[in-house]
């Protein structure tokens, strides 16, 4: 298993190697699906926690309405 070094330079890594990752830096966000029920948001913070992961969960706005800039101006 190669390690991947600090400055990220993965040149060195052959295609098909295995690569020992830290999921804390390879996750910005964790973001959940706009249809899924409440319940699966709070798994995915519980799992997010038990894994140690910092990351925000945060749900998808995609299917709420948006309004485009200039068309509630009055005049």
């Amino acid at each position: 298993m190669v390690t991947i070094p600090p400055d990220s330079d993965m040149t060195s890594i052959r295609p098909g190697e295995e690569v020992d990752v830290d999921p804390a830096r390879l996750i910005t966000e964790v973001v959940v699906g706009p249809r899924e029920q409440s319940r699966i948001f709070n798994l995915v913070q519980v799992i997010m926690k038990r894994y140690g992961l910092p990351q925000a969960v945060k749900a998808s706005d995609r299917l709420k309405a948006r309004v485009a800039p200039g068309l509630n101006d009055a005049g």
